[in-house]
């Protein structure tokens, strides 16, 4: 994967093709969406990774114009996560990732032990 490197000068143009969708590109090809879901604006890049979600579509398409190096660094190399989530809600959803891995590891695991004991069954 590459990076697009826009310079402050590279000229971004927007669209829209449709009642509430906005999209960017420049001389490199597609930047990137800004879509709007009831009142709030959601930004996704080229590559269809969600940026972030937005009270004003200025700040939406800001977010595409200039998006993170990474999915978890900015430009500058700090963390974008803090300005997704404030740090309660990244620990419930940090905790809610576990539980359901946990669930899913345990569902696979039982499939596996019934699957298992279903294909011993029949070769006997």
């Amino acid at each position: 994967m590459s990076l697009i490197e826009l310079s402050p000068a590279e000229l971004i143009t927007w669209h829209s093709p449709e009642l509430r969708l906005w999209t960017a590109t420049s001389s490199h090809g597609y930047l990137g969406m800004v879509e709007k879901d009831a009142e709030l604006y959601r930004a996704t890049d080229a590559h269809g990774r969600f940026l972030g979600t937005f009270v004003t579509l200025e700040e939406a398409k800001r977010s595409v114009a200039s998006p993170p190096v990474s999915a978890f660094a900015g430009r500058s190399g700090e963390s974008v996560l803090p300005r997704m989530l404030p740090e309660p809600q990244k620990d419930q959803l940090v905790a809610r990732i576990a539980i359901v891995a946990a669930a899913v590891s345990a569902t696979v695991a039982a499939g596996f032990a019934v699957f298992g004991v279903a294909v011993l069954s029949l070769t006997w």
